[in-house]
Order: C-alpha cells, then sequence, then structure tokens
C-alpha cells in the first residue's frame, strides 16, 4: 500500500468519487428528462444549404480537387508498379513458351 500525505486522495478513490457523482448526474438528468415535452412536429435543419458560408463552399470544391488530384496520382503509381513487375514476368514467360513448344514438337 501506498503511503499518502493527509489530505491526499488516491488514484481510486479518485475514480471512485468520479463514478459516484457520474452516477448522481446521470439520475438527475434522467428525472429532469421525464418533465420535458416533445412537440409533434418534425425538426428543422439548424442549416440550410442556403445558409452555408461561401468560404465553406470554396473550401469543400478545393479539397475535392485537390482530392482527384491524388486519387489520378495514386491510380498511376499503382498502374506503373504493375507494370514494372509485369516486365520481367514476360520476359520469364516468352522463352518458357518456346521451350514448351520445342518440346511438344520433339514428342
Amino acid at each position: 500500500m501506498m503511503l499518502q500525505h493527509p489530505g491526499q486522495v488516491s488514484a481510486s478513490e479518485e475514480e471512485l468519487r468520479f463514478a459516484i457523482q457520474n452516477k448522481h448526474l446521470c439520475h438527475r438528468m434522467s428525472s429532469a428528462l421525464e418533465s420535458v415535452t416533445v412537440s409533434s412536429r418534425p425538426l428543422e435543419m439548424s442549416v440550410t444549404k442556403a445558409q452555408v458560408a461561401p468560404e465553406e463552399d470554396e473550401r469543400k470544391k478545393r479539397r475535392r480537387e485537390r482530392n482527384k488530384i491524388a486519387a489520378a496520382k495514386c491510380r498511376n503509381k499503382k498502374k506503373e508498379k504493375t507494370e514494372c513487375l509485369q516486365k520481367p514476368l514476360r520476359r520469364l514467360q516468352v522463352p518458357k513458351t518456346c521451350t514448351q513448344a520445342v518440346d511438344s514438337g520433339k514428342g
């Protein structure tokens, strides 16, 4: 067991205190929510499309454009890598097909 200075609270005591306070708070909130009435009309959106700031719209356009460029670069890189891996494979397959033709002609 750790020694504590007078007035100092251990971590477990702090956690218990926090848990108890949280439970009390949740209980108070649930009892307060019971007295709240909800209207029958549907909730409206807080921000309509017309209210969106033009700066934000412009920022979204720029982000989409950057994403489009990044996606194209990624596709091109992938294509190049695939081609680089397939070149040696093609070189190895050509002699293999030649030797198969020679072997089948001997039979």
